[in-house]
């Protein structure tokens, strides 16, 4: 079966759908970091979105479910750069996002990530948590959510650049940061895995 794009909704062509793709268990998820149009055809340049299926056994098949896309919907965002799935979660990366998790304190490509999650009562997927580095941690261009890792209630962000506010300052460092599930939110450990050693831009990838 080849998935494809939704293009009814606008397509200027470039949008790089399949950049990444996670499955667990029957439900796949797949980016589209530089999709322009949202579901009402909302134009903003690379913006990004993800789209989300699920298998149809009757079928033998998966079938388009929804297209995600951040609450708050900013150009060059590039949201779903990285998309994983596990469970009734999924968590798409969004590594040029200025805002804060309340869309205010802009710092250029500080990087974020949204948590959505599968209601079981209407199979429906909503809009739970805006993940960002916490406090101090947020940096200009270090790109948080180019790479995420989701397991068991608890992921993994990469922030590739971040040079260590507070860990030396080594430039293009890199940092991984954790989040761990609570009811229906994701809330931060509050503190980052430092590296060591200056351009190593770890949590480039995280497995």
């Amino acid at each position: 079966q080849k998935l494809s794009p939704d293009i009814s909704f606008g397509s200027l062509g470039n949008e790089w759908y399949g950049n990444s793709v996670s499955i667990s268990g029957t439900i796949i998820a797949v980016g589209e970091p530089y999709g322009d149009f949202d579901s009402t055809g909302v134009f903003l340049q690379d913006a990004g979105l993800a789209y989300v299926y699920e298998y149809n056994g009757a079928a033998n098949k998966f079938d388009y479910k929804s297209l995600l896309y951040e609450s708050s919907r900013n150009a060059n965002d590039a949201f779903g750069t990285n998309v994983q799935v596990d469970g009734v979660d999924v968590i798409c990366g969004a590594p040029g996002n200025d805002y804060d998790a309340a869309e205010t304190n802009m710092i250029s490509g500080a990087g974020a990530a949204w948590a959505y999650e599968r209601l079981s009562s209407t199979s429906q997927w909503v809009q739970r948590t805006k993940l960002v580095a916490p406090g101090a941690y947020r940096e200009v261009n270090a790109y948080l959510g180019l790479a995420v890792t989701v397991n068991m209630g608890t992921a993994v962000l990469g922030a590739p650049f971040q040079d260590g506010i507070n860990m030396q300052n080594k430039t293009d460092q890199g940092s991984g940061f954790s989040y761990f599930k609570s009811g229906t939110n994701w809330l931060s450990s509050g503190f980052p895995q430092v590296f060591p050693l200056g351009q190593q831009e770890a949590g480039t990838t995280l497995g």
